[in-house]
């Protein structure tokens, strides 16, 4: 059946994220859809340390699903921020 994150490609900047941490509603404010290569080298500047406001990465399968590996080609990963 459909994952989870099912819906994550739908999302576009704007759009708010409610997540339940600690028992809390916290949002997050999509800042933007980005689609790296399976096995990207740039993992580090994903879910690297930076300055701001705490962020909020998510990851998932994206392309096409490639049989003899049995994984998805590339990664959807959504940036957002969080609004106070």
């Amino acid at each position: 059946g459909a994952g989870v994150f099912r819906d994550l490609k739908g999302l576009v900047a704007g759009d708010v994220i409610h997540a339940v941490i600690d028992g809390r509603t916290v949002q997050y404010m999509v800042t933007r859809l980005e689609v790296y290569s399976e096995g990207t080298d740039r993992m580090a500047e994903i879910l690297g340390i930076r300055e701001g406001a705490a962020r909020l990465v998510l990851i998932t399968c994206d392309g096409t699903w490639d049989q003899s590996v049995k994984r998805y080609t590339d990664r959807l990963v959504v940036f957002a921020d969080r609004v106070d």
